[in-house]
């Protein structure tokens, strides 16, 4: 048998010779490199082959339909349409011929596709013209074996030869491409390790298929007790379960639904069954003909926490610029109820009971433009500017508005040292400090209580520095502000000064009043701390540095205040706003002065060319229409440079600042202003 088979093969081999001596082969190559088809033509003329040349896949395709094709020679990437795809189309209308592959851009996927085509020879450029005409003989050989009936049995064994041959190649194939399934695999256990966010994928039951290291640090749940469980139901609010198996129902079976490919905002629940607010990302993918999702789960918590904090800023911010913009014309009304009620209080004599109605309405008109200032400071449109003043003095004139924040039921204590402590303060922003304390301190009693407040001096040595781990020696004014109230744990008071952290209702606290009274504090070099527990009440200590130098200077001030208001000299005033100009100029008049107005600045000017001799002192308005006070200062102090000068304004400080007023050292007032402290920066100057 095996002599006979020989036989056989050899008088096969020899037909076959035969055959192509008396048939011409019809080669067709296909390639967009035109110098290279000319060589392909070329050389497989000279074997005897009948060669066509097409530059691209269309016009190979195109040829290949119309004319008698033995075998195909083609490169993969070409215009129009790649070898591939020309092959594919070209085995749809015969598969009776033999194809070769030419690429210089080959790789494991494409050697695949031209396998499942049954390419006999994958030739990789540049190409070895030799190597071709020997691929295009065994091409023909082939051929002439699948057409010859007599070559049947001949058939099989090559394509048994060329399944093997692809049994290799696939298999080494398949080895490269599970190494490489195995390296992508272990980059993506990696990446997903190291991942912030979690990685959460679910089978097409609902199940939880895989858990990342970020799920159990978002979530609570090891890979263990989250395998296996259904998601839903696992990590979703009770109140989104209608939804969640609405949507799950469809995707099941589509692959589709209302929250694939589209980032959403969520709330899911951890393991201590807390509420996290979260952001999920979740796309399809089909496994074995199932549709699974894949999400990606981020932690938004602080993300939420800083958005909260940044409207918290923006409306307080716009508080500043409303503040900014509704100051001036405030102010200057304030101004106008400050002049009328001190020239009341001036008329009004001792004894008198419409006096103390005068008094209480200079007092809330003070309190109305410390509220103005304490804002402008907040939006920081106003700096805080500091002098002598007695503490005592400043927590008695805050204990005098407690009646307008807290209520009846809260008994209040004040038990203030004997002794004078002189600090170097802003009055009015103590004053909120305290107020803010006085307030928590109310909201700390619904149900009533006692509030104290305590005044003392106090020295902070190296052991109170040792034990409280901040402080500089020295001696202090404490005050402090207890309360009866429900107390604080030690988590709340860890965060009590945090900006925008308040345990209040949402609405009703803006998590700032003590982190304000913490920055108030710490920019007069003092401190705040605060002691309390569940149950026993709060209370909180600030302490300011005493100066001794001050003391006597603030003294004296006081002393010396009521000597020197009176004068004889004229003073230039101008002023748009007509009831402030006129209550100045009266109160001048009224101690001594002369006083000439003027409406605007182009008015000032003239008034002061008409009596540039007798005119001593200038009070300016800032902002005036036609010229501003600086412009008419300037004009005026070239043909009278020693000119004394007072700027007033109702502008926040961010305005005056832009004129450039406090850096050039001159006497600014800002409005309102009792009629006492002008009388007394007037003298002040025109004795300078």
């Amino acid at each position: 048998l095996k002599e006979l088979s020989t036989a056989l093969f050899r008088v096969e081999q020899k037909r076959m010779r035969e055959a192509k001596k008396t048939l011409k082969h019809s080669i067709l190559v296909v390639d967009d490199e035109k110098e290279l088809c000319a060589r392909i033509k070329h050389e497989l003329d000279k074997e005897g082959y009948q060669t066509a040349v097409a530059y691209d896949g269309v016009e190979g395709l195109d040829y290949f339909k119309n004319c008698r094709v033995d075998v195909v020679i083609a490169d993969i990437r070409m215009p129009k349409m790649d070898g591939l795809e020309m092959l594919k189309a070209c085995k749809e209308s015969t598969d009776d011929f033999i194809s070769i592959i030419i690429t210089g851009h080959g790789d494991h996927e494409t050697a695949i596709e031209a396998l499942k085509l049954s390419v006999f020879s994958y030739l990789k450029k540049p190409i070895s013209l030799e190597e071709l005409v020997v691929s295009v003989e065994k091409c023909i050989d082939l051929l002439l074996l699948r057409r010859g009936l007599s070559a049947r049995r001949r058939e099989l064994e090559i394509e048994t030869v060329l399944k093997e041959q692809y049994a290799k190649n696939l298999e080494k194939m398949i080895e490269e491409k599970t190494k490489a399934l195995r390296e992508s695999e272990e980059k993506f256990r990696v990446i997903s390790a190291a991942a912030c966010d979690a990685i959460i994928t679910m089978d097409n039951e609902g199940k939880i298929s895989y858990w990342n290291e970020a799920a159990e640090k978002i979530f609570g749940y090891s890979v263990q007790e989250a395998l296996g469980k259904e998601l839903h139901i696992f990590l979703a609010p009770l109140r989104y379960h209608k939804a969640y198996r609405e949507g799950f129902s469809k995707f099941k079976m589509t692959g589709q639904g209302p929250v694939i490919g589209k980032p959403l905002e969520l709330v899911a629940v951890k393991k201590n069954a807390m509420e996290v607010p979260i952001e999920l990302s979740i796309s399809a993918i089909n496994l074995r003909g199932k549709w699974n999702a894949i999400g990606i789960v981020r932690d938004i918590t602080e993300r939420k926490k800083l958005e909260a904090q940044l409207l918290h800023a923006q409306k307080m911010e716009a508080v500043g610029v409303l503040t900014g913009g509704i100051s001036h014309e405030f102010n200057n009304i304030l101004q106008a109820i400050m002049s009328i009620g001190s020239l009341m209080q001036m008329k009004i004599k001792e004894g008198d009971p419409l006096r103390q109605y005068v008094i209480d309405l200079l007092a809330s008109t003070d309190r109305a433009a410390n509220l103005t200032r304490s804002l402008l400071a907040f939006g920081r449109k106003q700096p805080i500017y500091t002098m002598p003043a007695d503490i005592n003095d400043i927590v008695k004139k805050a204990v005098k508005f407690i009646s307008m924040v807290i209520g009846e039921d809260i008994e209040v204590r004040t038990e203030l040292s004997d002794e004078e402590m002189t600090v170097m303060a802003d009055s009015r922003q103590i004053e909120q400090v305290l107020m803010n304390l006085i307030t928590n301190a109310r909201d700390a009693m619904p149900d009533g209580g006692v509030l104290t407040i305590q005044t003392k001096p106090i020295v902070i040595d190296e052991a109170f520095i040792k034990m409280h781990g901040y402080g500089k020696e020295g001696i202090y004014a404490l005050i402090s502000v207890t309360d009866t109230g429900i107390g604080m744990d030690k988590m709340t008071k860890g965060k009590i000064f945090d900006p925008f952290f308040t345990t209040k209702e949402v609405g009703k606290g803006t998590g700032l009043g003590l982190s304000i009274a913490y920055g108030i504090i710490k920019q007069h070099n003092g401190y705040i701390n605060v002691y309390s527990e569940l149950g026993k009440g709060t209370t909180f200590r600030i302490y300011l540095p005493l100066t001794e130098a001050m003391k006597e200077e603030a003294v004296h001030t006081k002393e010396e205040e009521a000597e020197k208001i009176e004068g004889t000299e004229t003073v230039l005033i101008a002023e748009d706003e007509g009831h402030v100009r006129k209550f100045t100029k009266e109160t001048l008049e009224r101690f001594g002065y002369k006083v000439i107005e003027a409406t605007d600045g182009d008015e000032a000017l003239q008034k002061f060319k008409e009596n540039e001799d007798r005119i001593q002192l200038l009070i300016l308005d800032v902002i005036m229409p036609k010229r501003n006070g600086r412009e008419v200062y300037d004009e005026i102090r070239k043909t009278k440079p020693d000119i004394k000068v007072i700027f007033v304004s109702g502008y926040p400080a961010d305005v005056i600042h832009e004129k450039g007023i406090p850096e050039e050292g001159f006497n600014f007032i800002p409005k309102p202003i009792r009629p006492t402290d002008l009388l007394k920066i007037v003298r002040e100057e025109l004795d300078r």
